[in-house]
């Protein structure tokens, strides 16, 4: 999306992993709708597993800003020791259609970590 920068990245908590998603405006301000999704290694959907987490209406402002402009969300299911992940992310403008996370070809930005 024009004039918005975005960031996946996850982090552990104890025996939790958590999808994070930033996002900031490059110039002025921007309403932004905002999916979450992790894959597996296959590429296929694994957390949610039909839709993303959705996030809409959010507000992208510069980076200074105070507002928050990030998400994060617990990944409700069991984990394969060992496994490849991958942490999705897509921003796009307020009321757009929603990405297609089963189709294995849509992967918003990623970033992907070993559990």
């Amino acid at each position: 999306m024009p004039n918005v920068q975005i960031r996946p990245c996850w982090r552990r908590d104890g025996s939790g992993i958590y999808m994070v998603g930033e996002w900031h405006a490059t110039q002025g301000a921007e309403l932004v709708d905002v999916y979450l999704w992790l894959k597996d290694a296959s590429g296929t959907a694994a957390y949610p597993a039909s839709q993303a987490l959705a996030y809409g209406g959010m507000g992208a402002y510069p980076a200074n800003s105070s507002k928050q402009q990030w998400k994060q969300a617990e990944v409700g299911i069991n984990l394969v020791q060992g496994a490849k992940y991958t942490v999705c992310l897509s921003v796009l403008p307020a009321g757009s259609a929603k990405p297609k996370i089963t189709n294995s070809a849509v992967g918003g930005i990623q970033q992907s970590f070993t559990y």
